[in-house]
């Protein structure tokens, strides 16, 4: 076998093991289940986090923005100033489903950035 042939499989091999390892990692890194005893520190980082921006753990949670129609168009305003849109999107209220048109008239509360980001990919595809 050539040099170039032998150290070149070592090379491929030793990448693709690296590989796997990443993976193993990053999948390490992901929550469990939530009912699982190995989550456990993280559900509780999580319910501290949710007291901390609720006031306690006995307070609904607090909305952070409130998604409703603006000028034909879905927008995205701060829950503190329901008034003035921080973002109008290109959502246009005449794709929306009546169920969502008639949620979205009178505003939907949003609690998180991630549930934000949701809304926005759900109904903007």
């Amino acid at each position: 076998m050539k040099y170039k042939e032998k150290y070149g499989y070592l090379l491929a091999a030793t990448l693709s093991v690296a590989a796997l390892l990443c993976t193993a990692a990053i999948l390490m890194m992901l929550p469990k289940e939530e009912n699982s005893p190995q989550n456990e520190p993280l559900m509780t980082a999580r319910t501290e986090e949710a007291d901390e921006m609720t006031g306690g753990p006995e307070a609904e949670p607090k909305e952070k923005y409130i998604m409703k129609l603006y000028n034909g168009n879905l927008a995205v305003f701060d829950a503190k100033d329901p008034e003035t849109p921080q973002f109008v999107t290109g959502i246009d209220e005449r794709t929306l489903r009546d169920t969502d048109r008639d949620a979205f008239e009178k505003g939907v509360p949003v609690y998180s950035d991630e549930e934000l980001a949701s809304l926005l990919e759900d109904y903007g595809s």
